[in-house]
């Protein structure tokens, strides 16, 4: 599923989501998902299942917000982070001074400013990964393309809103 307010999530009446918002939201996704997944009503093909453990799992801005959420809520038993830091992640870059770190700098435009021209598919891409799929990942990545609507319908009639902290709920994407 998206985050509240990106892709084919709900987008909130008032606003964008602030990132405590959207742990919020997602810690009230995952317990509406346990609890259907407990009483046997997520899916007509199975059965109920009470998880003896539940582990988040993140990538890059997702592995970000399962920290705040488990900081936040105590969301899951154990928590893996992939594609980011809990201290500084580390943007790889070309040449070594455009490396992008906020920690100790006291001057965070400057090291901002230096995502303008960031060579992002160096950052995330080996040089044999073809263009159609460097390109559309990033593309989607900066805005500039629709993200992948692979699944979201079947994603979206699986978890109903309606039982949802109010801030939570909102209109769907244009």
């Amino acid at each position: 599923m998206d985050h509240l307010g990106v892709g084919d999530s709900d987008i909130p009446e008032g606003g964008p989501a602030d990132l405590s918002l959207v742990a919020r939201c997602n810690h009230a996704a995952l317990q509406a998902v346990l609890a259907r997944l407990k009483a046997g009503e997520l899916d007509g093909g199975i059965a109920p299942i009470s998880p003896s453990v539940v582990m988040g799992e993140g990538q890059s801005m997702g592995g970000q917000i399962a920290l705040l959420m488990q900081a936040a809520h105590d969301s899951f038993d154990g928590l893996a982070l992939l594609g980011c830091s809990a201290v500084c992640t580390r943007l790889p870059a070309r040449i070594a001074d455009g490396e992008v770190c906020l920690r100790g700098e006291a001057d965070h435009a400057s090291e901002l400013a230096k995502l303008k021209d960031f060579d992002w598919r160096w950052a995330f891409h080996w040089d044999d990964v073809p263009e159609q799929f460097a390109g559309a990942k990033e593309a989607a990545s900066l805005g500039r393309a629709p993200p992948c609507p692979i699944g979201a319908a079947r994603r979206r009639s699986m978890l109903s809103t309606s039982s949802f902290p109010a801030p939570c709920r909102g209109r769907p994407p244009r």
